[in-house]
């Protein structure tokens, strides 16, 4: 029998995954881990439609940093990889790689989960979820703590974007992906063509809904140390919904 603990399944980049330059965009490749948590959740029968039945509560990404060493170019085959970690009380840590077809690593992934109340938006205890873990191990995609990202104090208003439907997931909030679209609108096209992101950490902090406008802050430090912030406000309220570090380098 087939062992549910890794799941790894095979895809080609498609049009609408690539940018300008036909390679694949950050985003998608957050798309990309994110759809492989939930097939692999599905599979272990802790899926977003029987969490929801069963115990009234969804999943919630908290925190992911993602590594790029290469981006996958318009129709290349990628295969992507996907494993849980033993759960703590509150947080489920699941780890992502991409491979090219080569079996070459050229991204990879760490991200922590949540299982939030569907009415109250309350967290809920992992056990909740009594599902097996006995063949989880200790590898991990990535060397590195999820910590709080510190935000330096000089960040300036980058650009303004009001969330449409189109923006949306299942839950009526703003898709995990479309945060980091977000973040990548900050940066105007000629520093698309002249650099790209090789490793970017982003903590979600609050949800944001149809209507909302996000003020987007930043900080570009990108041709002196390589290093970019980004924080997103809910103009609604000032709350902040997201931060994000970025590590920068120029185009090969």
């Amino acid at each position: 029998m087939e062992s549910l603990f890794k799941l790894s399944k095979h895809f080609w980049v498609a049009v609408g995954d690539v940018g300008f330059a036909r390679r694949m965009k950050l985003s998608a490749i957050v798309n990309y881990f994110i759809g492989m948590s939930g097939r692999h959740t599905h599979d272990r029968g802790i899926g977003i439609q029987a969490i929801d039945q069963q115990h009234g509560v969804f999943w919630a990404i908290t925190r992911m940093r993602v590594d790029v060493a290469r981006y996958p170019l318009l129709d290349e085959e990628i295969t992507i990889e996907t494993w849980p970690q033993k759960p703590r009380k509150y947080e489920f840590d699941r780890d992502y790689l991409m491979r090219d077809a080569q079996g070459n690593i050229i991204a990879r992934a760490a991200s922590i989960w949540v299982i939030l109340d569907i009415g109250t938006r309350r967290l809920k205890p992992t056990i909740l979820l009594d599902t097996d873990y006995q063949e989880t191990d200790s590898e991990r995609a990535l060397d590195c703590t999820l910590s709080k990202i510190r935000l330096p104090a000089d960040l300036e208003l980058a650009c303004r974007r009001e969330i449409g439907c189109s923006d949306i997931d299942m839950h009526e909030h703003l898709n995990s992906a479309r945060y980091i679209s977000l973040i990548t609108d900050c940066f105007s096209i000629g520093q698309h063509r002249r650099y790209q992101v090789t490793s970017l950490q982003i903590n979600f902090l609050g949800e944001v809904f149809p209507g909302d406008t996000v003020a987007l802050y930043k900080l570009d430090n990108v041709d002196q140390s390589g290093k970019a912030f980004v924080r997103g406000v809910n103009e609604k309220d000032g709350s902040t919904v997201f931060t994000a570090e970025l590590d920068i380098s120029s185009q090969n």
